[in-house]
């Protein structure tokens, strides 16, 4: 994949993974806010670059050697402040030209060399250390055990969506899901199709993951803004709607709308959100007179659910660190307190069953073959 094609590039970032003879170079940083971190080395890209070209430029400036062998391992989002995020793009470097020295003072006191095996043992780690160090062992599986490690140590906070996307995790991710997609959502979508059909003005879309329902969108609007902080997401719908689509920064709780929206759509997406209550503000103020919040939420005591969990819970499948079971009952009071009023419709969905050579596995069998799958919501502002 080329980084080009991935999201565009200017105000990120890139950072080079430099292992050469086994050890990896890290430098301690001069910062002026004395948070001296031993990081891999790096920086930002300036208007004109592209991610490769940044990198080999932030490499002599910081270090004093040239780059002359690399491969691109990745991107990932990176939202220290909310509402701001940065996406930086990972390199493996494994030649170099010349020996590495602290070439630009104020940014560098130190170089090191150092085996995997020594991040362990130090304390004043950088963030980037551990997020390099997770995109080396997709390539590398010996370090699984170092970047284990490191992530007991990561103290960063949770923010409302997948802290970490790494590149092609959409691609990963679809080859792990085992249901039948196209059949979970058909009734939503047609549902939703009815909905959206009817609205008039501006769109946000907030997690729209591959696109699904943005392709519905764009058949009657001309343009679609976009709240989505996985990288490759941003890269997928790129490259289906090119500049149809504009995103918008920040994050779920906290995002930057410079004009309000006639239609909000929040679908699939609410469970991920860690501050339901900041986000339902956020929406609100969003919204334009007489604009609407649709959203969708799993009824988590659905038969196609349960299922869907228990078949999780033996494959030890993945599920996002702060997917939370939210109740109608307690989603609604929020609703209602946050000055929206609302109606629900109940979607019920056919069991899908496992495949004929996976019945024999012991997963508790749901008592019902169809029942309410998802809750779709419509909120209109009351008027003062």
């Amino acid at each position: 994949m080329e980084t080009g094609e991935i999201i565009p590039t200017e105000g990120n970032g890139v950072v080079g993974i430099i292992l050469i003879n086994g050890k990896l170079l890290i430098d301690l940083r001069n910062m002026s806010n004395q948070m001296h971190l031993w990081e891999f080395p790096g920086g930002g890209i300036e208007k004109g670059e592209t991610a490769a070209s940044t990198l080999k430029r932030e490499i002599e400036e910081e270090v004093g050697i040239k780059v002359k062998k690399m491969e691109w391992l990745g991107v990932k989002n990176q939202a220290v402040h909310w509402g701001h995020t940065e996406f930086e793009h990972y390199f493996l470097i494994t030649e170099i030209e010349g020996q590495p020295f602290p070439n630009s003072p104020r940014e560098v006191k130190e170089v090191r060399w150092v085996y995997p095996e020594e991040l362990k043992e130090i304390l004043n780690l950088g963030w980037r250390v551990t997020d390099g160090m997770f995109l080396l062992t997709r390539k590398l599986d010996k370090y699984k055990e170092v970047y284990s490690s490191l992530k007991d140590r990561d103290q960063r906070p949770e923010l409302g969506f997948e802290y970490f996307a790494y590149s092609e995790t959409v691609k990963t991710g679809r080859k792990k899901e085992k249901l039948n997609q196209q059949q979970v959502f058909h009734e939503e979508e047609t549902e939703l199709k009815k909905i959206l059909s009817k609205r008039k003005g501006r769109f946000l879309e907030i997690g729209p993951g591959y696109g699904r329902l943005t392709e519905i969108i764009l058949k009657k609007a001309k343009t679609i803004d976009l709240l989505e902080v996985n990288p490759d997401f941003r890269a997928l719908l790129i490259k289906r709607f090119g500049h149809r689509v504009n995103f918008l920064e920040g994050v779920a709780e906290k995002f930057r709308a410079d004009k309000k929206y006639n239609t909000i759509l929040c679908a699939e997406t609410i469970e991920n959100i860690k501050d339901i209550y900041a986000f339902v503000a956020n929406v609100r103020f969003a919204l334009s007179k007489g604009g609407v919040f649709i959203l969708t939420l799993d009824n988590t005591e659905s038969s196609s659910k349960i299922n869907r969990d228990n078949f999780r819970k033996l494959y030890g499948a993945s599920t996002t660190g702060h997917y939370r079971k939210i109740t109608l009952k307690s989603l609604s009071n929020l609703l209602r307190d946050s000055g929206f009023k609302f109606s629900i419709n109940e979607i019920g969905h056919k069991y899908v069953p496992l495949p004929a050579r996976q019945r024999k596995l012991l997963i508790p069998k749901p008592k019902n073959k169809k029942d309410t799958y998802v809750f779709l919501i419509t909120c209109t502002v009351y008027e003062e």
